[in-house]
């Protein structure tokens, strides 16, 4: 079950105000994990909340994350084909 092996790991959910997911989000990367896939929206949700949940993600959560860990700044350096 994906909901419970998330709570053994110690990942937690990330739905809530804002506050709430960028303090899990800070929590999830201070495990060692540096990407996310969002889903926003579920059977049954209106399109219109689906697309306000993905409006604040972008303008209130994200610009917290807009610079790495302590120390590294932008995204990573796109990898070189060998």
């Amino acid at each position: 079950m994906v909901a419970e092996s998330r709570r053994t790991a110690g990942i937690p959910a990330l739905r809530g105000t804002p506050e709430v997911v960028s303090e899990r989000l800070e929590r999830i990367r201070e495990l060692g994990i540096n990407r996310i896939f969002g889903s926003f929206g579920f059977p049954g949700l209106a399109r219109e909340k689906a697309i306000r949940s993905i409006e604040m993600f972008a303008s209130d959560v994200m610009p917290r994350f807009s610079r790495g860990p302590a120390g590294v700044s932008g995204p990573p350096e796109p990898r070189q084909k060998a």
